[in-house]
């Protein structure tokens, strides 16, 4: 009986301890700075962005879509060739498929704290059929109406807008 009354006094006085249902969230400097950084930014980094770059022995061509949902499409294609020797001339061997991959995942914008610095960065999660994710993780330096700037992807400028890789 003495047992009971004390475990119940003790589950009491927990309870009562507790002053709502809600747990205190501790609000930091990071999370400031994150909630500005989406305020600003948010809204002009959705949507289409690309870019493509190619010499005579690769080509590189990246999009994504950003979502208001926070949701991302990727596509990468990079393809190579080499230069080699043929009868003593140089001639280019066919262009050899490194990465053709298109990707779905989550994306957001935010900020942590570095040595006493905030630091914005932008997150690109990409899901696989297993359910596992992959993110890929940048600086996010800047967005307008025409480019984003941020070292997560194959770029560190993508052009507003799509257009298909020209090869």
């Amino acid at each position: 009986m003495v047992k009971n009354f004390f475990i119940f006094l003790i589950v009491a006085i927990g309870l009562c301890s507790c002053d709502g249902a809600e747990p205190h969230l501790i609000v930091t400097e990071a999370n400031k700075a994150t909630k500005e950084l989406n305020e600003k930014y948010f809204d002009i980094t959705c949507g289409e962005w690309y870019n493509e770059v190619s010499d005579s022995t690769g080509k590189i061509y990246e999009y994504i879509y950003l979502g208001k949902d926070r949701k991302n499409v990727h596509i990468t294609k990079i393809v190579t060739r080499e230069i080699v020797k043929i009868n003593g001339k140089d001639t280019y061997t066919d262009w050899r498929i490194l990465k053709n991959d298109t990707t779905k995942g989550d994306w957001k914008l935010y900020c942590t704290e570095e040595n006493g610095n905030l630091t914005p960065y932008i997150e690109i999660e990409i899901y696989y059929g297993n359910n596992c994710a992959n993110g890929r993780i940048g600086h996010f330096y800047h967005a307008d109406a025409n480019e984003l700037h941020a070292d997560v992807f194959y770029f560190d400028k993508m052009k507003r807008g799509k257009a298909e890789p020209s090869f």
